[in-house]
């Protein structure tokens, strides 16, 4: 209920971003779009220390999703997460194609505060 924006993809047809543990492991799908009756409204909540009647809003996301198992632990995103593993593999596969790795030149910029290496990408014609 605490979304900012006057308005959002989700009232021209966006549905939210589901994960289902039974549904990945019995049929093989994992994060999908599904629901139904999705609204994003102003919910009437006004935003800051002490609001007025011309202070921001929040906004709700509403909608209505059908359990397909029973005792199943299930996740709901605003959009389908991209995670840091995701983020290696996939720069570990354009590496891996030399075509496509000609474009690319990446670098450690510094550590995070897990230790892992922030890196600085740029992707960029090699032509000039």
């Amino acid at each position: 209920m605490n979304f900012g924006k006057p308005d959002s993809l989700f009232n021209y047809g966006m549905k939210v971003s589901i994960y289902s543990d039974k549904a990945s492991e019995q049929r093989g799908i994992g994060w999908h779009k599904d629901g139904c009756n999705i609204k994003y409204f102003a919910n009437g909540i006004r935003r800051g220390e002490e609001p007025t009647l011309f202070s921001p809003q929040f906004y709700s996301l509403t909608f209505t999703y059908t359990f397909a198992y029973d005792q199943d632990n299930v996740y709901f995103a605003y959009s389908v997460p991209y995670t840091y593993s995701d983020l290696r593999n996939d720069l570990q596969e354009i590496e891996s194609n030399e075509a496509r790795r000609i474009n690319l030149s990446r670098r450690v910029l510094c550590k995070t505060l897990a230790g892992e290496d922030c890196e600085i990408l740029t992707i960029t014609s090699r032509d000039n």
